[in-house]
């Protein structure tokens, strides 16, 4: 009892030869001649959409999951190191939402500290310089060493990480220049 043209109740099997020209093992066409893709060869395979059109994946808004078992996920690269890798020689990413503050969130679940790393062209590692949270205080690091803390009360701590008044300073000096007018209030 079949529904269109094609209607396949149970396995099937599409088999081309490899494909090393990205023609296509199957194409997928409309009647005004946007086409999808799919092929592949002895190295990867892929899905592709044709005619300069971006290529929807669940336009309905369903959830997408991609790698459940594992495996890496690489925009812009083909050989990526982590869960995530978006390499680009221009902005790599937007972050927007028009209902939450908070359209990001980093979580660990393995410890009370999580972090962003930052690396530039000359750092030694993504972890030398990180800006995160410890708990419910916010702690940063250069040279892979916690420098400052705003703990959750609102102190600031430099060189500590238990800032003990508003401003802390540990085992270190405070240097103040070009100041012409200095409050002394208590």
């Amino acid at each position: 009892d079949p529904q269109v043209k094609l209607d396949v109740f149970g396995q099937g099997r599409f088999k081309v030869p490899d494909d090393q020209s990205g023609i296509g093992g199957l194409t997928i066409e409309t009647d005004n001649g946007t086409n999808l893709r799919l092929g592949g060869n002895s190295s990867y395979s892929w899905i592709q959409s044709h005619m300069s059109l971006p290529l929807y994946i669940n336009e309905l808004g369903n959830n997408t999951i991609f790698n459940i078992a594992g495996g890496l996920v690489g925009i812009g690269t083909i050989s990526p190191a982590a869960r995530l890798v978006v390499k680009s020689w221009d902005v790599a990413a937007f972050f927007r939402s028009t209902a939450n503050s908070v359209p990001v969130s980093i979580i660990n679940t393995g410890s009370s500290v999580s972090s962003i790393g930052f690396k530039g062209s000359t750092s030694l590692n993504e972890f030398n310089v990180r800006l995160g949270a410890d708990g419910n205080d916010l702690v940063s690091y250069t040279n892979n060493i916690e420098r400052t803390r705003i703990a959750a009360s609102g102190n600031f701590g430099v060189g500590t990480n238990n800032p003990l008044a508003k401003l802390e300073v540990y085992n270190g000096n405070i240097l103040v220049r070009n100041s012409s007018n200095i409050d002394n209030e208590s």
